[in-house]
């Protein structure tokens, strides 16, 4: 870890303020004959400190650092011009540091400066290679080029100038500080940017500019990266698996919705939880333990979710927890999209193992895309202590589920050397169907005949897919929970046979009339929706009653900082009651917590990642995620370059996307947000009909149109805004072009039929009278 104090010196007055792109900044402007600089909260012993001061003293003057600090460097403007002198100290932070530190300047002066803090920074030997340069008369303040000797060294610019004008650091850098003193006389302006540096090598000259010219001086100074800590000891290896009798760990998947434990779950012998944070899992009942879900791999940006440091951070909260058994790191990562999805999933083991050495770590991957899947199985040996495998025999479609996917993974696995669990088919939706009684003994029984060192159930509840309303399996679940063996034993009678399938009927005579749609999916969608457990009680009884295959969220579910504990008490107890039905994205107010972590955390994997798509009937519905997070929707980013994709490989004449904030809008609340126009882009191209948007807080229906907004009734995409799910109302304004209808009046959702071929609209008031509602064909 490294902390980089910055202090540039010339005013009267003084400030403090914090910035945290590098983990902590702080910056600070004065005038007299010492300069205080308060230490970073973040300083911890090990820590290397780095200050850099820029004075208005000549070459001459002396400065004098605290006690401990050691000079790097100094360089001076040419006797003549403005003086300024930068100069460069050290310091490694011991056990116990003072709570500020104090610069000597031997006479009246104006100071600035900043404090940056910066991990992983060698304190052995911290300083890899350092420059500096003075200018004068030029809008160019150039720091000399330096050479790394070690890969993702952090670079860090100092730039100082005897004029109060902002600098404007290097187009590669980042800016950590920008400091300025302000009287005449004593002029200054302090800049700090920095960047890291993939492999050792000249940096190159880094020019900042500045609008004044006057003298100006360039620090360029590489910090050289901390040496990766050996592995730890691997964990011992795991016992041989128990030739009878109950798994030791018997795992079930979203066991515990929005974190909270389903009783029926430890009813039925499961006993290992899927959470995803600690309170959860200390919450658990006794004698269970959490398998801590830690976010998923992307297989579209080829990275994990979390990042390493925002694990590190997550894992030291629950070291040594008893309730904590391990953490679930990824499911069905995908190595032949990412070549290094192996090499990074041993890193995050070895980095959890480093943090709380006596628990585990679990991936799950495919083994569902035949001959793809088999061959990548011996890549994953060695990344976890458990690898789950998950084969799920039972299609949809097919009377007969093929039990003989399941030992040819297990053999496979076998040969690769894999300790590995099975995953048991406990759902049916999509591809899959749920199977029998009979068929779920089979695949629990063939399980059991391999070297599998537990199974692991898939799952409670998923896709509106729910276990708990199968007790004709459950109970089979439950006897293989007890003692190893699957059977019917604690079933009771057994349920009667299917009946015969219906004669086939006689052919229609042609050409019949189509007959009037009856049975195909209703969805219902708005955004905007909880402010308090009241404000949407209404919108959510209007969704019981429609009762919808789906019901869609369309971004700001709960307010005002989308956290988990909002979700819990505004969210759940209302639009929470169809929470398996629903298929939620993000809107703004969710990035107010970090990572929306809280919509994570509450929806788990109804919301499999931040993007994500899925067929209903015959259409594709595809949800993208507000781009006021970490998500970019800009051409070319991990999401548009998703959705090109997601839409070649879904050619449905039908498709819909939803997201938060709208491209076209005549709403008062928010303007059209035109940085939407890549996306509209891909969906227009694609021949896509339907856009839902939430954000204005009212609701409005526009005329198909192209991404630049004219009207095209050929091939135009259809866009209505639905922020009408109870939080509060926006004034409608001005219609824009090609505004078919607008109300701000009316809370309510929007109901949709989608049938193949078309779709029927129809907003239905959950308060109020307004309504709006008619059909189109699909493209």
């Amino acid at each position: 870890m490294a902390v980089v104090l910055g202090i540039a010196v010339s005013g009267s007055g003084s400030g403090l303020s914090a910035l945290p792109p590098a983990g902590a900044v702080v910056s600070a402007s004065t005038v007299g004959t010492t300069f205080t600089v308060a230490r970073p909260a973040t300083t911890t012993s090990g820590d290397v400190l780095i200050a850099s001061i820029d004075a208005r003293l000549p070459s001459t003057a002396a400065i004098s650092p605290p006690t401990g600090w050691g000079l790097i460097r100094r360089d001076s403007s040419t006797p003549g011009y403005s003086a300024l002198t930068q100069a460069l100290y050290y310091k490694v932070a011991g056990s116990s540091e003072p709570a500020s530190y104090s610069w000597s300047l031997g006479s009246q002066v104006s100071a600035a400066g900043a404090v940056i803090d910066f991990k992983d920074v060698d304190p052995a030997t911290p300083v890899d290679s350092h420059s500096g340069a003075f200018t004068s008369g030029s809008a160019s303040i150039v720091a000399p080029s330096v050479t790394t000797t070690s890969a993702r060294d952090t670079v860090v610019g100092f730039f100082g100038t005897s004029s109060s004008k902002t600098i404007r650091p290097p187009a590669v850098m980042t800016e950590e500080f920008d400091v300025r003193y302000a009287v005449r006389r004593w002029n200054l302006d302090a800049e700090g940017a920095a960047y890291v540096q993939a492999t050792p090598g000249a940096t190159g000259e880094r020019t900042a500019r500045t609008t004044h010219p006057s003298s100006e001086l360039g620090q360029l100074l590489a910090l050289r990266v901390a040496a990766s800590p050996p592995p730890p000891p691997p964990p011992p290896p795991p016992p041989p698996p128990p030739p009878g009798g109950a798994y030791p760990q018997r795992y079930l998947y979203d066991g515990a919705p929005g974190g909270v434990a389903d009783p029926r779950v430890a009813d039925n012998g499961w006993n290992l939880y899927d959470v995803s944070y600690r309170d959860a899992a200390d919450a658990l009942p006794a004698g269970a333990q959490a398998l801590v879900w830690v976010g998923d791999y992307n297989n579209s940006s080829c990275s994990f979710e979390e990042s390493d440091s925002a694990l590190r951070s997550a894992v030291t909260g629950m070291a040594g927890d008893p309730k904590v058994w391990g953490y679930f790191i990824s499911d069905e990562p995908d190595p032949a999209a990412c070549a290094t999805a192996p090499a990074q999933h041993l890193a995050r083991t070895q980095l959890i193992h480093s943090i709380d050495p006596n628990t585990h770590v679990v991936e799950v991957i495919d083994a569902n895309s035949g001959q793809t899947s088999l061959n990548q199985v011996p890549l994953w040996l060695g990344t976890a202590d458990y690898i789950g495998i998950d084969p799920y025999p039972c299609l949809a479609g097919q009377s007969n589920c093929d039990f003989s996917i399941i030992r040819q993974y297990a053999n496979a696995a076998d040969a690769a050397g894999l300790t590995y669990w099975g995953v048991a088919q406990g759902f049916g939706s999509g591809n899959w169907r749920w199977p029998t009684q009979a068929e779920e003994v089979q695949i629990l029984n063939t399980w059991r005949a391999t070297n599998a060192r537990s199974v692991m159930t898939f799952a409670w509840t998923w896709s509106g897919s729910n276990l708990y309303d199968h007790p004709e399996l459950l109970c089979v679940f439950k006897k293989f929970n007890q003692d190893g063996v699957a059977d019917t034993s604690l079933c009771g009678s057994p349920p009667p046979p299917p009946p015969p399938p219906p004669p086939p009927p006689p052919p229609p005579p042609p050409p019949p009339p189509p007959p009037p749609p009856g049975n195909d999916p209703v969805i219902t969608a708005a955004g905007d929706i909880c402010g308090s457990a009241t404000d949407c009680s209404p919108t959510a009884n209007l969704v019981m009653s429609i009762n919808p295959t789906v019901a869609l969220t369309l971004g700001d579910n709960a307010y005002e900082n989308g956290s988990l504990s909002q979700y819990q008490t505004e969210y759940d107890p209302n639009w929470g009651r169809f929470k398996s039905r629903t298929k939620p994205t993000t809107g703004n107010h969710e990035w107010h917590t970090a990572n929306a972590q809280g919509y994570h955390d509450y929806f788990g994997s109804i919301a499999p990642a931040d993007y994500y798509s899925y067929d209903v009937g015959a259409w594709h519905l595809i949800a993208l995620a507000s781009d006021n997070g970490s998500i970019s929707n800009a051409r070319g980013s991990a999401e548009e370059t998703w959705l090109r994709n997601d839409l070649v490989a879904h050619p449905n004449q039908c498709t819909l996307a939803y997201w938060h904030e709208p491209r076209f809008t005549s709403g008062t609340g928010h303007s059209s947000d035109t940085s939407w126009t890549p996306i509209w882009q891909d969906l227009y191209d694609a021949n896509a009909d339907l856009v839902l948007n939430g954000h204005v807080h009212n609701y409005e229906r526009f005329a198909p149109q192209t991404p630049s907004g004219t009207r095209d009734d050929a091939r135009g995409i259809v866009e209505i805004v639905a922020g009408t799910g109870g939080v509060s109302h926006y004034t409608s304004g001005s219609p824009i072009a090609n505004s078919v209808v607008q109300n701000d009046t009316s809370f309510g959702v929007l109901k949709l039929t989608l049938h193949p071929g078309s779709y029927d609209w129809q907003f239905m008031p959950a308060t109020g009278n307004f309504s709006d509602s008619g059909s189109r064909a699909c493209h």
